[in-house]
């Protein structure tokens, strides 16, 4: 059988992936909730990233992009729903876009938000430098998104497409420890955006209980 290595409680890159396995029905995957220390997780996969998938002839993949294309090309029958969300086949410029919007949000702002975020509150050594760093890089790209929300919907046409969906759970792990009120004050396009996102079908259930931080935590 089929495992994948996810970790919800922590890991925001491994949601999509657990809530793709569950909604599509993919009952020839089984779902681990893995602690990255596990020995037999780090044998498998030692830079204990996740989310990470076994096949069951042996087959590793990694990486959150990769692994939201493979589970949404093996869901059967939501050929609809899959279409929109990674655009159409005979769309390579909307798919393009798709891959665009995906990687921005998953690595480049992602990364600097856990630069920021992570030795502020404690989840790393704490690191002045860093921290400032990661602050002044996310300070750089958030106009990005709240110039393109201002004239934009979705990041990618009308709908909402798996860039949506990957750049919310990036853009959630920010509103749980940094993006605090006041940034959200200053941000109303990525706050709409945000809201219409998290409450559509795909992420509803996840999102429901979500808490924003109120005010960060100062440095030291």
């Amino acid at each position: 059988m089929t495992t994948l290595y996810v970790n919800t409680t922590k890991y925001c890159r491994t949601f999509l992936p657990a809530i793709f396995v569950k909604r599509y029905g993919l009952d020839d995957i089984n779902l681990v909730t893995v602690d990255l220390e596990d020995p037999e997780f780090k044998r498998l996969f030692p830079y204990q990233k996740v989310p990470a998938l076994v096949s069951e002839d042996g087959r590793q993949l990694a990486e959150a992009m990769a692994l939201n294309y493979f589970l949404l090309r093996s869901a059967k029958g939501h050929d609809a729903e899959v279409a929109t969300l990674l655009g159409d086949n005979k769309d390579t410029w909307t798919q393009a876009e798709i891959i665009r919007w995906e990687s921005f949000s998953n690595s480049d702002y992602l990364n600097e938000l856990n630069n920021w975020a992570k030795p502020l509150v404690g989840l790393q050594k704490y690191d002045a430098k860093t921290i400032r760093e990661g602050k002044s890089r996310v300070d750089i790209m958030t106009p990005i998104f709240e110039d393109h929300f201002a004239t934009h919907r979705f990041l990618v046409g009308d709908d909402i497409t798996l860039a949506d969906l990957m750049a919310a759970t990036s853009f959630s792990f920010g509103f749980t420890f940094v993006l605090d009120a006041q940034w959200r004050a200053e941000h109303p396009a990525i706050m709409r955006w945000f809201k219409e996102v998290v409450a559509c079908d795909i992420l509803r259930d996840f999102y429901k209980d979500f808490k924003f931080v109120e005010v960060r935590k100062a440095m030291q």
